[in-house]
């Protein structure tokens, strides 16, 4: 089938230049009071002459798929990718997803072989880099210490001889008492980002340009918790040093969007987004101890399985060896929390031949273990497997915290619900929204519901952001409707390429004054 053909109608013969700035997990729920309040001029800027809106993230709002299908504008069902992770094929185990899993063009793709030139930097899920026509930053999760994140691969060492050294990471461990540093880190981090994207701008050849800031979506699920209850709405009334981390991290990455677009040429297309937004977290969920009080999970009758029954669990044990003494003669034995909790009940101590479902994944979704499918499968494909997801979904729809009798989760889809495309088979068969809470799949507790990990305070929301800004947009307008499917049809119309018609998402014809 032939692409949908859109007629341009942009200034230039349509020879525009777009370049999109990544903001992960930025919100208008913090943008906006802060804006009232005198502050991150530079977007308030864009904002008034320009179009913005909230921007609809995935189910569930995950960096990985949301920021897949944002540049390729279409659902994880046609491009692959449903979460940092997939399950290993004839496993229960997982694997750690790359961009060589995703099945499906880029914006960068697209316009790259139509002899458009592109850069793109620290956009998620892009290691290993690609061949591209132009330049290639990896972004999370790809390792720094290989020097292999990039393309051209002589790029690095010309960034690091002209700019200083590259990072991905931050490098302090987050927390109340390393707050100060923590900030110096991030701080550095988000200047780095900047004078890069400047120093690729100035000396790189390019009419598609995407540079993306992470340090933000760290910041509000380490600190979120130190502002005060309202937010920034009425001034931060905490006097912890950290109650400002939040804002300063808003600030920083909005002055280095001032000085990229002093670089900029005035007729270039401006694109603001981030993959989701972010809000308060209350507790953890721990699925699995459902799965397994219901029957649905089953373990082994071990040593490991009777400890964890009355009680003496990884995450008790890494509780009791915080508290006591032994936390400081061990200088890093927060950073190996990890490897306590691995220590006791795994996925290897679970009984799959008598297992129905289980939760897997860094949001937890939910697999059923098939026949035919699973190693060790016992569910029937076809009318046991409709019985087994309709009678979780009618018990999930109803699962309360048993402390507030509030229900758990916002919303419970089947898969076929959200997604469609020749990837559906991977996708978990049951999705799970969350917001207030998260989803934990590690068996650290033997609880349902528990506090979330000391250091974590923000989950996802399903609202990210949308602005932008060019010569045909809109101004001071507020863009409705718009889902995150809708960001590469639009930067291709304002590119003045036609839209692919097996993309899912739509041009948002409403920013546009013609």
């Amino acid at each position: 089938m032939l692409a949908t053909v859109v007629k341009c109608s942009m200034p230039n013969s349509c020879q525009n230049k777009v370049l999109v700035v990544g903001i992960d997990a930025a919100t208008f729920d913090l943008i906006r009071p802060l804006t009232q309040q005198g502050k991150l001029q530079t977007l308030k800027k864009i904002m008034d002459e320009g179009v913005s809106g909230e921007l609809r993230s995935t189910i569930p709002p995950l960096t990985a798929p949301a920021w897949t299908s944002m540049v390729t504008g279409k659902n994880s069902g046609k491009h692959g990718i449903f979460d940092f992770t997939k399950r290993k094929k004839g496993s229960y185990e997982e694997a750690v997803q790359s961009s060589l899993n995703r099945d499906a063009e880029t914006i960068w793709n697209i316009v790259g072989r139509k002899n458009k030139k592109v850069v793109v930097i620290n956009v998620p899920l892009t290691y290993p880099p690609e061949k591209v026509n132009g330049a290639l930053i990896s972004g999370i999760p790809a390792p720094e210490s290989g020097k292999d994140f990039v393309f051209p691969k002589q790029l690095l060492d010309e960034i690091e001889r002209e700019v200083g050294e590259y990072r991905i990471w931050y490098k302090v461990e987050p927390g109340e008492k390393s707050a100060i540093s923590f900030t110096r880190d991030i701080e550095q981090l988000i200047e780095l980002r900047g004078q890069v994207a400047r120093y690729l701008m100035k000396n790189k050849e390019w009419d598609f340009f995407m540079v993306n800031f992470q340090s933000l979506d760290w910041v509000q699920h380490f600190y979120w918790k130190y502002m005060n209850k309202d937010g920034f709405e009425n001034g931060l009334g905490s006097k912890s040093k950290c109650s400002h981390v939040i804002e300063n991290t808003y600030t920083r990455i909005d002055e280095q969007l001032s000085k990229i677009l002093e670089i900029i040429e005035e007729d270039t297309y401006l694109f603001i987004v981030s993959d989701h937004g972010a809000g308060p977290l209350k507790k953890n969920v721990y699925l699995n101890n459902w799965f397994a009080a219901t029957d649905l999970l089953v373990y082994k009758k071990s040593t490991k399985y009777l400890l964890h029954k009355i009680g003496f669990t990884s995450e008790n044990i890494y509780k009791l060896i915080v508290k006591s003494r032994l936390a400081n003669l061990v200088p890093k034995l927060r950073e190996k929390k990890n490897f306590i909790l691995h220590r006791f009940l795994t996925t290897n101590d679970v009984d799959w031949s008598k297992t129905q479902a289980y939760s897997i994944g860094l949001d937890g979704n939910i697999f059923i273990n098939l026949k035919g499918r699973e190693p060790q499968g016992v569910i029937e494909p076809g009318k046991e497997y409709e019985e087994v997801r309709r009678y979780m979904i009618q018990n999930l729809q109803k699962l309360k915290d048993p402390e507030t009798d509030e229900l758990i989760f916002d919303e419970v889809y089947l898969r076929e619900e959200i997604f469609d495309g020749p990837h559906l088979s991977e996708a978990p068969d049951i999705l799970l929204l969350l917001t207030r809470y998260h989803q934990d799949v590690k068996f650290v507790s033997k609880k349902l519901i528990g506090p979330p990990p000391d250091n974590i305070s923000a989950n996802h929301r399903m609202n990210g952001i949308m602005i932008i800004k060019g010569p045909n947009i809109k101004h001071g307008s507020l863009l409705k409707g718009a889902n995150i499917l809708d960001v590469a049809p639009t930067i291709l119309h304002t590119m003045g390429f036609p839209i692919p018609n097996d993309m899912d998402g739509k041009l948002l014809a409403d920013a546009f004054v013609d």
